[in-house]
């Protein structure tokens, strides 16, 4: 996910004028820390994103019907292996933080159905941004198939092209996307 942010960083501070970060799963958490951590956009897109990577600690450890010992202890294990310069990666890691002070128009897809990620953390983040947020909800698209789907790709398209209009941080709403 560093890379991924450092990625979207680079590439806004080189070429500028960023209509949008689109991002997936894991990669919606990396659109919001590269946006948090410099990075300029006109729009973010998450598609079946997570809103923590704790979700990730949940999921995994539901699937495996890990005690919540052993889930604590998977988590002082990953944080020492995977980011041991990081002070507080659960709390880093959290796209439900709203990005900016700017409060960028935010547009949500995701699936009823994702049997990775669940629709709920689509709603926490929806919750806690403070600008403009749209939530597209699907069905029977799953985590991977969204993002092949016509009318998922005309409707971030529409977004990404849509006029920039004044911040509108009461303005919320919520559509289904047949699949």
């Amino acid at each position: 996910m560093l890379d991924y942010a450092a990625i979207v960083r680079l590439l806004a501070a080189r070429h500028g004028n960023v209509e949008a970060i689109v991002g997936h799963s894991f990669g919606v958490l990396a659109s919001f820390l590269a946006v948090r951590e410099g990075a300029a956009a006109a729009r973010l897109v998450g598609v079946s994103g997570m809103a923590g990577a704790s979700q990730l600690l949940d999921a995994f450890s539901a699937q495996l019907g890990l005690t919540a010992r052993a889930k604590r202890g998977l988590a002082r294990r990953f944080e020492a292996r995977v980011f041991p310069r990081e002070t507080d990666l659960w709390r880093r890691f959290v796209a439900e933080l709203d990005p900016t002070e700017t409060r960028i128009p935010l547009l949500l897809v995701h699936d009823e159905s994702d049997p990775i990620v669940p629709v709920a953390q689509a709603e926490l983040i929806a919750q806690a941004h403070l600008g403009q947020v749209t939530v597209q909800r699907t069905h029977a698209l799953g985590h991977h198939r969204i993002l092949n789907d016509p009318g998922v790709i005309e409707t971030i398209r529409d977004f990404i092209d849509a006029p920039l209009g004044a911040p509108a941080s009461t303005q919320r709403r919520s559509e289904h996307i047949e699949g």
